[in-house]
């Protein structure tokens, strides 16, 4: 009588023996192969599987795992053009030498008479100041511009030490981010950007940080509240936080 022992062996190869320890037989097991689920509207995912069944199809991302794309920005508008500066006024016209000596005959020489300085008459804007196109006299301002209206919906991807800050901009032309690390009490970070909806920030290594983001008008100075403050988490993939 003999029984059968099963020895996985570098979870390649089964090996059969029986009680005395002699082989029976060797089996190959099969290998983990690697399969990816993309659902619509979110990043893929890859996994080592037996079998890549249900919603998982064979292979890894095609991609390679790469966050989403952000939206484009707004195109500013064209400035105006400025005023013509006024003609500078001609300088006047420097004075004679000073009359030689007697000569050696006892003869002085006639004496030659200062030239009569000149000036450029003024033919243009004389004492009126430049009009600028669509104004009175005086120069263009900013206006009132609301911009107390924070932005929508903020929410951020992370990969590494890279993160990527998404919004909907709502007034103003740019945007403050902050960041830090989520155990500081300060903001330690800050950039002003295009008012676009979309930043990426790079080198944050493993930490875990938290953002926030404000619209501003840098004509006018104005400032909106704050966004709410988005914790987020060092990840090997792309995940969202909101």
């Amino acid at each position: 009588m003999f029984c059968l022992v099963a020895i996985p062996v570098f979870a390649a190869f089964v090996f059969n023996f029986n009680i005395n320890g002699n082989l029976i037989s060797a089996q190959a097991s099969e290998p983990d192969v690697w399969c990816h689920h993309h659902p619509v509207g979110q990043v893929c995912a890859e996994q080592l599987k037996k079998k890549c069944d249900g919603d998982w199809e064979d292979g890894k991302c095609p991609t390679g795992g790469s966050g989403p794309t952000g939206s484009s920005g707004a195109t500013g508008s064209t400035g105006s053009t400025g005023p013509t500066g006024a003609s500078g006024a001609t300088g006047d016209t420097g004075a004679s030498g000073a009359t030689g000596a007697t000569g050696d005959d006892g003869i002085s020489p006639t004496p030659t008479p200062d030239a009569t300085p000149s000036a450029t008459v003024c033919t243009e804007n004389c004492g009126t100041p430049p009009t600028f196109a669509g104004s009175s006299t005086e120069a263009p301002k900013c206006g009132v511009k609301d911009v107390t209206q924070g932005v929508v919906n903020p929410h951020v991807y992370r990969k590494g030490d890279q993160a990527i800050v998404k919004w909907w901009n709502t007034a103003g032309n740019k945007a403050h981010i902050y960041y830090k690390l989520v155990d500081s009490a300060d903001w330690q970070h800050s950039v002003t950007v295009d008012n676009t909806g979309y930043f990426v920030i790079n080198g944050l290594g493993t930490r875990d940080f938290s953002f926030a983001v404000q619209q501003v008008d840098d004509c006018s100075g104005g400032v909106s509240v704050m966004s709410k403050v988005i914790v987020d988490g060092n990840t090997d993939g792309w995940v969202l936080f909101r």
